[in-house]
């Protein structure tokens, strides 16, 4: 965004796996999986945005809070999401938006999986098939120039 507004050369696509979008952490998926029992806790979140932002957590500046952010002008995105993750409604609301400013984008939502799973491959079959999944994205979307 802050590349956008300075004028400054935007990236050709870019894909978001696992993003943190919204301060208030008000969606429902974090009531549903921050407990923790799902490796990131709701808790984790705030913390994560307390380091991010200080004492400007209750009023974020606008680049920040990505669901009220100006969209318009982004990139080709892919949005990516664990089923299971405190952070999933925050992919599918950032989609809405998107949709919303006519930013090309695709959402992605790993069923059944955690927060940090594309990471997992030592212990996960459908890790090394998700990166592998972002990364022909990725090549897609750098060939349409």
């Amino acid at each position: 965004l802050r590349l956008r507004d300075q004028g400054n050369v935007m990236p050709d696509a870019a894909a978001l796996i696992f993003g943190c979008y919204d301060p208030s952490q008000s969606l429902p998926s974090h009531a549903t999986y921050g407990s923790g029992q799902y490796l990131l806790s709701a808790a984790d979140v705030r913390w994560f945005w307390q380091q991010y932002l200080g004492d400007r957590l209750d009023d974020p500046p606008p680049y920040a809070d990505m669901l009220k952010a100006d969209l318009r002008g982004l990139p080709p995105l892919l949005l990516t999401a664990a089923e299971c993750d405190p952070l999933a409604d925050e992919t599918t609301a950032l989609a809405g938006r998107l949709a919303a400013a006519h930013v090309t984008h695709e959402v992605v939502v790993w069923p059944g999986m955690v927060h940090g799973c594309i990471g997992m491959g030592r212990m996960l079959n459908a890790a090394d098939a998700q990166l592998a999944d972002v990364a022909v994205w990725l090549a897609r979307a750098l060939k349409q120039e």
